[in-house]
């Protein structure tokens, strides 16, 4: 055993922690191999680059400004599940994340967050050849790798346990409003796997159930975002660095309470609201 690696076999706290993570990549993969026995979705990319078309695996979106500057978005994108239908591949991009993240189609709207769907745009317009067929988006998700926090309650049996385990790793997303896809995803559509929940009447129940959305309304979600990234490099080309945070219109994203160079700016918590 090497020094460092001796350091941490003798360290409590770090001992403590590994055995947490091992917990709970335990537990993720229980739920993600439950739900894949049951999802006509399989994983068929991990880490897939987005960009540079002579580097990565899949062209990123080029975005080409009113003065003739063109922009690549690159990235990688940690899982791309598919499902092949009648001569069709359709694409879902999943980001894992050990935060309490949840996906806010507001925040999008407004320049917050876009990451995902640029790489779901950038598969929709660059996926044909990579994937051998023609590519739809049929949306993204979030799925939580952070550690379950269950209070369960003197008494409860193991399966009402495992029942609030499960619910920890609920997903949050933006879904392709097409029954047929989010059967694909998950058969009877209860919420358990993806974001979208039907009544009895077969109606979604709009409690617990993400934005869906059409193809129309996605390529419109589309060119939205791309006027926003123009905007965005257009700044940065004319050499704007103002300290001027975005806070979001719900006031729950303060930008300045994370910031490392509040002692640069000395500002004062003050945004300007999108």
């Amino acid at each position: 055993v090497s020094g460092s690696d001796a350091a941490i076999l003798h360290s409590r706290r770090l001992r403590a922690l590994f055995a947490g993570m091992k917990r709970t990549t335990r537990l993720l993969i229980r739920n993600l191999i439950a739900e894949f026995e049951q999802s006509a979705f399989a994983p068929a990319a991990f880490e897939l680059s987005v960009g540079e078309e002579n580097t990565a695996a899949v062209p990123g979106l080029c975005i080409t400004d009113d003065a003739g500057n063109e922009v690549v978005l690159s990235g990688r994108i940690d899982r791309v599940d598919i499902w092949k239908n009648r001569g069709k591949t359709y694409l879902r991009v999943i980001d894992y994340k050990t935060g309490t993240k949840k996906f806010d189609l507001e925040q999008v709207r407004q320049g917050l967050n876009m990451q995902m769907l640029i790489y779901l745009f950038s598969l929709w317009a660059n996926g044909e050849k990579h994937f051998d067929s023609e590519v739809v988006p049929a949306g993204v998700l979030y799925v939580s790798a952070k550690a379950p926090d269950v209070a369960a309650d003197f008494g409860q049996s193991d399966e009402q346990i495992r029942k609030l385990i499960e619910k920890s790793f609920k997903r949050s997303g933006y879904l392709l409003d097409d029954r047929e896809v989010l059967a694909a995803m998950e058969k009877d559509l209860s919420g358990k796997y993806i974001p979208v929940t039907l009544k009895n009447d077969g109606t979604y129940d709009m409690r617990y159930t993400a934005p869906l959305a059409s193809l129309e309304s996605m390529g419109e979600l589309k060119q939205q975002l791309e006027k926003t990234v123009t905007e965005i490099t257009g700044l940065l080309r004319g050499g704007s660095a103002d300290a001027i945070p975005l806070c979001d219109r719900t006031g729950k994203s303060i930008p300045c309470q994370w910031c490392s160079y509040k002692p640069v700016c000395r500002r004062t918590g003050q945004t300007e609201e999108g």
